[in-house]
């Protein structure tokens, strides 16, 4: 036989009691606030006092912007005003301790009102997020330094694989020695671009010191052209430049073909051959100049102009259409031959720490 439910089961009120609500706040896991429309706190739970290290009477009272760092005061304020106006907020915020720190908390807002008096209160609830940023910044930095080390491999492969296609190019020149002027081009342009690689997979950056890829490619083709270790640029900047990741191939290319023309040139003399990295007047921020014995025929300056020669064709074909100043002329006071290369942004930028040098 079926049972009928009691009447006085049937007529349970469905309103919770005050004092259950306030123990179901004072209980919860997170931190719970409530302030009064003008951001003046009136109630807060004992997780709000725990995260805030502060005893509840030293919150209650304090108007909301009070418990946030000064910076984030104007956004606690149009919180406030958006709660008003009806809306939800979820951000995240820094709140301050008493200890002088920060915390980094997520945080739900809405605006509730209580039906017997008809007043309206601002009700926040806090979750500490700190720990699982700094999950997040750890994730990240262990993406990072993966992605490091795989671009460093990757980086180290390619100069290994381009200085074993240099090592069969030699093979081919000794057996073909009326060519040698050819291989030894292309020897030390693939040389250029394994400088690169290399000094890329060294710093596990794309960008690459200015100074260093001078260097290496100095000391490139002095092995080839038999001048030794001792073929070093001169350095007189006190800040260095890096170029631009995307730029780095086209100015190892550029350097290779003017300081290996320089060699070429140097009528006998190779030992001569001198090449500086300076600092520049701004805009500028760097120039290097190849000096070497000799004197430029008038054709061969106007093909620095013009594009008509093989050598400078190459090089004005690498040269982007802004960030870099080259000028080919004989020197004033010798006989000698001047290129000039100046760089700026967005080629070359300026480091921002100085290093000795």
């Amino acid at each position: 036989m079926a049972t009928t439910p009691s009447a006085s089961a049937s007529t349970v009120s469905s309103a919770v009691p005050a004092s259950l609500c306030e123990q179901v706040m004072e209980q919860a896991l997170d931190a719970i606030v409530m302030a009064t429309p003008d951001g003046c706190i009136r109630f807060a739970n004992r997780q709000a006092a725990a995260l805030l290290r502060r005893p509840r009477e030293e919150i209650l009272g304090r108007h909301a912007t009070e418990l946030v760092p000064a910076a984030e005061r104007a956004r606690a304020e149009d919180v406030i005003a958006r709660l008003n106006r009806g809306e939800s907020v979820l951000d995240e915020f820094l709140v301050s301790r008493s200890d002088g720190l920060t915390l980094c908390v997520e945080m739900s807002a809405t605006r509730i009102v209580d039906n017997a008096t008809g007043m309206g209160y601002l009700m926040g609830v806090l979750r500490d997020i700190q720990g699982r940023r700094q999950a997040e910044l750890e994730r990240l930095r262990d993406e990072q330094r993966h992605r490091d080390a795989l671009v460093r491999e990757v980086h180290h492969r390619i100069k290994n694989h381009l200085q074993g296609l240099v090592g069969l190019i030699a093979g081919e020149m000794a057996r073909h020695p009326e060519a040698e002027p050819v291989f030894a081009d292309v020897m030390t342009q693939i040389s250029s671009i394994a400088v690169v690689h290399g000094l890329q997979a060294k710093t596990g950056s794309d960008a690459i010191n200015l100074c260093d890829m001078v260097s290496s490619i100095c000391q490139a083709l002095g092995g080839v052209h038999g001048l030794g270790p001792a073929f070093l640029p001169r350095v007189l900047i006190a800040r260095p430049a890096v170029v631009a990741a995307t730029e780095c191939v086209p100015m190892a290319l550029v350097l290779n073909e003017l300081i290996g023309n320089a060699v070429k040139h140097a009528a006998g003399s190779r030992e001569s051959v001198r090449v500086e990295v300076r600092g520049a007047a701004s805009p500028a921020i760097a120039e290097i100049l190849i000096c070497n014995p000799g004197r430029l025929p008038a054709e061969q300056r106007q093909a620095a102009t013009h594009d008509l020669s093989s050598g400078l064709g190459l090089v004005r074909a690498l040269l982007p259409a802004e960030g870099v100043e080259f000028r080919l002329e004989n020197a004033e006071d010798s006989d000698r031959v001047l290129t000039r290369l100046r760089f700026s942004a967005p080629v070359v930028s300026q480091a921002e720490e100085e290093t000795a040098r």
